[in-house]
């Protein structure tokens, strides 16, 4: 075999480029600052026809309406592309390219003559589905996956301070809006291809796929050597889409004053958010050789599924500091906090908090007698805290089509529907 050297790998290895391009502006007055950006990237891959592209943008202006008032508003997303041919065969999915070139026998090309051929090694069988990938056909026969992505981000705010006030100062105010939209599309064309197995071989063991310098081609290249291996790449049209929306609301209330050796400093704060999702995935099998990508150009089974989801936040959070000379200190919290992502009964917990503080450094007899330490602080805390980083809607009664699972309703000797309920124990307080 020492003339034959298929390196496939080698053959199809290339040079990836990428490249960036940026554009940025900004400026400011005693008023108004501001600033613009967008950015474009493009790479392609070192195997097959991989690319992906992506715009990124970005601007924003900061406004000083007055002494005590100013503004901000922030605009920023962007929108990417991938394309790369699509591998289903052997079943392992992606990016499957690399592993399978690196460990292909080389004296078995890719095609001989006109024929593509399978990598069935020395015992020109089947032993596994891996054997059946050809770069080259499936980086040529125009299946493809697609995806593409586009997310948007807005916020603004608007802060005012109580400055100018004899009696107020020291509170200021400030609300937020935060907005962002999420896009998800994705775009798969899988069809079924054919190579060919080789009867009869070459060499004295009949196991090479090419001939040494004394064969003829004559026999071996004849089409009854050849004989149709079908070959499913998914065989399918597949979609998916995702939106998710989301935004948040706060408002911050914030005193802070010092009367003497007093100081004294208070926090009361509103956040309210909602967030909702859809997605939606649908498969037909079976498209036509010159389909148009929509389901009336397949044949095959149809199926669709289809989820959406929605939750919401609501807090209040309250906070007390209050300190004597820069040594005692004291502070005291409290949250209630709502999720939606509870039994409505149960929407509500309360955390509360509370520490103590003594800046043992400040006193004149440690500044006096310590000289090798500058810092020395002690505190106490206690508090209770929650979460709700969980899955919605787990606390609803709901059937579900399991088989031998839970209370079967009805008859039948298909999927049983079984009804379950489920209790979570969350940190800090019990939520069924």
């Amino acid at each position: 075999m020492k003339h034959l050297n298929y390196d496939l790998l080698e053959d199809n290895w290339k040079i990836g480029f990428q490249q960036k391009h940026s554009l940025n502006i900004s400026g400011a007055t005693e008023k108004v600052n501001y600033f613009a950006g967008i950015s474009y990237f493009d790479q392609d891959g070192n195997l097959g026809k991989l690319d992906y592209n992506r715009f990124n943008y970005r601007a924003g202006v900061d406004v000083k309406i007055s002494k005590w008032l100013s503004a901000n508003l922030t605009v920023s997303g962007d929108y990417g592309k991938k394309n790369r041919p699509l591998v289903k065969v052997g079943g392992s999915g992606d990016e499957k390219d690399y592993n399978l070139l690196l460990t292909r026998p080389r004296y078995i090309p890719e095609q001989v003559g006109e024929y593509d051929i399978p990598s069935y090694g020395l015992s020109n069988g089947q032993k596994n589905q891996n054997q059946l990938y050809n770069f080259s056909v499936l980086q040529n026969n125009g299946d493809f996956s697609r995806s593409m992505s586009n997310n948007v981000n807005i916020h603004g705010s608007l802060a005012y301070d109580f400055g100018w006030s004899k009696i107020l100062k020291g509170l200021k105010l400030n609300f937020s809006y935060s907005k962002s939209i999420n896009n998800d599309k994705g775009n798969q064309y899988g069809s079924n291809f054919t190579l060919y197995q080789m009867l009869k071989r070459y060499g004295s063991g009949m196991h090479l796929y090419t001939p040494t310098s004394y064969e003829s081609d004559i026999d071996y290249l004849n089409a009854s050597n050849f004989v149709a291996i079908g070959t499913n790449n998914g065989n399918m049209l597949y979609r998916t889409m995702t939106r998710t929306d989301n935004y948040q609301i706060n408002f911050t209330a914030q005193y802070a004053r010092q009367f003497g050796l007093h100081d004294i400093s208070a926090l009361f704060s509103i956040e309210k958010s909602e967030a909702e999702s859809e997605y939606l995935v649908g498969q037909r099998e079976n498209p036509y050789p010159f389909t148009t990508l929509q389901y009336n150009s397949a044949t095959g089974e149809m199926t669709t599924q289809f989820t959406r989801s929605e939750s919401g936040t609501l807090s209040y959070i309250g906070r007390v500091n209050y300190a004597y000379a820069s040594k005692y200190l004291l502070e005291f919290l409290l949250r209630s906090d709502a999720s939606t992502k509870f039994a409505p009964k149960n929407y509500w917990g309360v955390f509360p908090a509370v520490s103590a503080g003594w800046v043992i450094s400040e006193e004149p007899w440690f500044q006096n007698n310590v000289k090798w330490m500058d810092y020395l602080k002690l505190r106490g805390s206690f508090g209770l805290t929650g979460r709700d980083n969980l899955a919605a809607w787990q606390w609803m009664q709901v059937y579900a089509q399991d088989a031998n699972k839970g209370i079967v309703l009805g008859t039948g000797t298909g999927n049983s529907v079984s009804l379950w309920l489920s209790i979570t124990i969350m940190s800090g307080t019990v939520r069924c």
